[in-house]
This record gives structure tokens, C-alpha cells and sequence, in this order.
């Protein structure tokens, strides 16, 4: 681990921390931010044919042919975006992934200053402005902390 550790408030990750999540990157493959035109004919394929499987259910729970078709198309869209899901990997990737969330985990052991607050909720969230127009909020609706 790092000589320096995290600081509160830092936008920065630290070096030892980036290393593992791009572990995971090489491992599980970066979506793609954009797809070309053939790809987004595909993507809607694709998710028109989960809506369906959906709809087909109506209200009630998937049967096991439908759960089936539903994974397929899943596994269609990641293979489309260029990522994996932890159940494609291979058995040596899982145990690889396992033992890089366990060294993750620990880095927020030892730096829980780290951690994002697992523990929000919306109820505790203010949404107050997101009604307002932009165009006319003032300093006045902030709460003082943020006012400045």
C-alpha cells in the first residue's frame, strides 16, 4: 500500500486503488461510450426483445424459458458494449476478481475516510431545487453552507 493515504476530500484516487479497479477493467472490459450505426440497429433489437419477454410476463414472475431468452439477450448486450458479467468469467477470473475486491475492501478497511457513505438515502436527500428554473434561483435558495 501507499506511503500516502487517502485524503478527505480528494477527487483523486490513489495509485494502489486505480491499479486494482483497472484490474478489474481488464478483466470484466470498459463499456463502450458509443456505438455506430449497426451497433445501435442491434441495441434495439436487442432491448426490444427484452421489453418483450418483459410484457409477456405481465405482472407475474418469469418461467425458466423466459428467464433463458432473457439472460441470452442480456449476455447480447454486453458482448455488444464490450464488457462481461461475473457469471461468463472463467473459474480462474472469479478467483481473480474475488481476491481484487478483497484487496479493495481492505484499502477501505485501512482508509475508511475513503468509503462513499454507503448509508444515504433519499429521504435524506433535498430536492427541493431540481422544481425550481435555473434562471431564477438565487442565493437565497441554497442552504447556507452552500451559499457561500
Amino acid at each position: 500500500m501507499s506511503d500516502k493515504p487517502h485524503q478527505p476530500g480528494s477527487i483523486t484516487m490513489p495509485a494502489e486503488l486505480k491499479a486494482l479497479y483497472n484490474k478489474l477493467d481488464a478483466i470484466f472490459g470498459i463499456p463502450k461510450t458509443t456505438l455506430n450505426a449497426e451497433e445501435q440497429a442491434r441495441e434495439k433489437q436487442i432491448s426490444d426483445a427484452i421489453e418483450k419477454i418483459m410484457e409477456s410476463s405481465g405482472e407475474g414472475e418469469l418461467n425458466f424459458q423466459q428467464e433463458t431468452e432473457l439472460a441470452t439477450q442480456y449476455d447480447a448486450l454486453d458482448k455488444l458494449y464490450g464488457v462481461r458479467s461475473y457469471e461468463s468469467l472463467s473459474i480462474d477470473e472469479k478467483s481473480q476478481v474475488n481476491k481484487i475486491y478483497q484487496q479493495i475492501e481492505a484499502y477501505y478497511d485501512e482508509h475508511p475516510e475513503a468509503r462513499f457513505d454507503e448509508d444515504i438515502s433519499f429521504d435524506d436527500l433535498d430536492f427541493t431545487l431540481l422544481n425550481k428554473d435555473v434562471n431564477t434561483l438565487t442565493s437565497f435558495d441554497f442552504p447556507a453552507e452552500l451559499a457561500g
